[in-house]
């Protein structure tokens, strides 16, 4: 199973989640960079596996993107190389 982590930091705020789709993780993300609480972000794919020596979830994260801003402030995804 593949699931979005986003995180989002700044000097008024510190916030991360986790997402169904690549779009609800942006979206969350975006929402604290728009409102200024938030001054970086990331978006992380990741699929959930067991641990190999214990029964917990561990994330194995896969790809990575990073938030743009463009003309007139519009946000856009740059994947991470």
């Amino acid at each position: 199973m593949n699931v979005f982590l986003w995180d989002a930091d700044g000097p008024k705020m510190s916030s991360a989640g986790v997402r169904g789709t690549f779009d609800a993780a942006c979206h969350a993300a975006e929402a604290c960079l728009a409102s200024g609480q938030a001054a970086v972000a990331l978006v992380e794919e990741a699929r959930v596996v067991m641990g190999s020596d214990s029964l917990t979830r561990v994330y194995l994260r896969t790809r990575e993107w990073r938030p743009s801003r463009g003309a007139g402030g519009a946000i856009s995804w740059q994947r991470a190389s």
